[in-house]
């Protein structure tokens, strides 16, 4: 076969076609379906290599090679689209966007005199220092972006350049719990950085504003997470899922991340393990769609996304929530896949909330700024995480709404397409094996904004037991846009504003 690239044939309508039947081995392909070649007319008799195919007369992913793929465009009742990767807005750092972290640091050259920081944390009431691998940043100069960055070593110390007597910023930032930062170091040879502790009794600005729920279980509202999957956690009522990852099992629906059970922790925590942890709407019942592989670095195809979002239909899911954005791999921004399947979703009576990006006040990524997709924007509180956690550093001291101590947040992105904005600045929740952690994005702000509408739809059985349509997910929308209150920052920061903590 010549060289050939890998595409999305779909029917020219809709989701399902008899005409892709004759792709499929009669069972999907799974892991013990290994890609196998046709010779098929939908390829004017071509070969086309099928990698991935979860239902018989569904969507295919497959390989052609550039005659092949001129033949599938003739056929009448089949089309080709690209493959397009998405990522979790947690696999670009919340902080990557800004001139006094890592990646923007213009380094200070070998002359230039050495600090050494040694990073410390509490362990059984004593500070003790960290291991090694914790990237530690020093800005000199914040206007020039001056500095340097350097990951500490075993005894957790890192030895970095600095100019002048003083360093601007000084930052440890470290995965699912406080990082370490500091503003007007003096520049001694020798400086402890310490790393706040983790508290699973801290008040984090999400409880702060929701610390009881009205949340009504007997309805059976079911949310649909779509991400790394879910679990396994006790506060978490699973209910079942699917896996959609090529080549994988379709019943490893457990998260790989942590990222989804995080996610699913801030929609729907019982708070059994962690009173003070409760999600939004307590107990709802969640499905896990996983669509990241176990590896996480290739990211989400579109084609995975789409079958998890129909698989949700057949669930009959009431509210999606996609905590994902465009990973920048693939022939542009724009995926008919992904806009289609948000579109059937909502033809399908369900609402789709998706996380509007960490981009550093960028325009809204896909997928939310589809179509049909609630963009939901990250907002946060002062006071609401420590005083030296690395969250102080995405805190808009600009930008201020009718609360002095709401902002938001720095690394959000914003746009004419923000629907609502949510807490999602220093939040804690859940993490698989019955843990917990904290982290900043608009992935956990997006939650927030699914936990409040399924509460909202709980309480509304009258919008909940309507025909499974349009009318039905717009309903839920306006019910979710009625029940928000405006935070004073303007439309394209807060669209319709955050869902009303007397309402929710």
């Amino acid at each position: 076969m010549a060289e050939s690239k890998r595409y999305i044939l779909l029917p020219r309508k809709g989701y399902l076609s008899e005409a892709l039947k004759e792709l499929d081995p009669g069972m999907g392909l799974t892991e013990s379906h290994a890609p196998f070649f046709v010779k098929s007319n939908l390829a004017g008799g071509r070969d086309i290599r099928i990698i991935h195919s979860i239902v018989a007369h569904g969507p295919k992913l497959v390989e052609l090679d550039d005659l092949a793929a001129e033949e599938v465009d003739r056929h009448s009742e089949v089309r080709r689209l690209p493959v397009i990767k998405y990522a979790r807005p947690l696999t670009r750092s919340i902080l990557a966007s800004f001139p006094l972290t890592a990646p923007d640091v213009h380094l200070l050259g070998k002359k230039s005199p050495q600090v050494t920081v040694r990073v410390m944390e509490t362990k059984k009431g004593k500070w003790v220092h960290v291991g090694s691998g914790l990237m530690v940043t020093a800005i000199s100069d914040l206007e020039k972006k001056t500095g340097d960055k350097e990951t500490t070593d075993d005894s957790g110390e890192a030895t970095l350049r600095v100019s002048g007597d003083k360093i601007e910023r000084l930052c440890c930032e470290r995965k699912w719990t406080w990082g370490g930062y500091s503003e007007g170091v003096t520049a001694n040879l020798s400086i402890d950085l310490k790393l706040e502790p983790l508290s699973k009794d801290f008040t984090d600005c999400v409880r702060k504003y929701y610390p009881q729920s009205r949340f009504n279980p007997t309805i059976g509202v079911t949310v649909g997470v779509i991400d790394t999957g879910v679990g396994p956690h006790d506060d978490l009522n699973v209910i079942g899922g699917r896996n959609t990852v090529e080549g994988e099992a379709d019943h490893d629906y457990q998260d790989v991340g942590p990222h989804g059970t995080f996610v699913a922790g801030l929609i729907g925590s019982k708070g059994i393990r962690f009173p003070k942890l409760r999600g939004l709407a307590p107990g709802v019942q969640i499905r896990s769609y996983r669509v990241f592989g176990g590896g996480l670095a290739t990211g989400a195809e579109n084609f995975a996304l789409e079958n998890a979002m129909y698989y949700a239909e057949l669930d009959e899911c009431d509210i999606l929530n996609l905590s994902i954005e465009n990973s920048g791999e693939g022939p542009g921004l724009r995926d008919d896949t992904l806009q289609e399947a948000i579109t059937r979703a909502r033809d399908n009576g369900m609402l789709v909330v998706v996380a509007a990006g960490n981009d550093g006040r960028d325009s809204i990524d896909y997928p939310a700024a589809y179509a049909g997709a609630i963009a939901v924007s990250a907002m946060g509180c002062k006071d609401t995480f420590p005083k030296g956690a690395m969250e102080n550093m995405v805190v808009s001291k600009v930008l201020a709404g009718r609360d002095p101590n709401e902002f938001i947040a720095l690394f959000s992105n914003i746009g004419n397409q923000i629907s609502v904005t949510a807490l999602g600045v220093g939040v804690l929740s859940t993490l698989p094996k019955n843990s917990f952690g904290s982290c900043s994005g608009t992935s956990f702000a997006a939650p927030v904004v699914t936990g409040a509408a399924a509460s909202l739809l709980s309480r509304n059985p009258n919008i909940y037991n309507m025909p499974r349509n349009r009318a039905r997910s717009d309903a839920i929308e306006q019910l979710l846009f009625n029940n928000c209150t405006t935070r004073g920052f303007g439309p394209k920061y807060e669209g319709r504003g955050m869902p009303d903590p007397a309402k929710v």
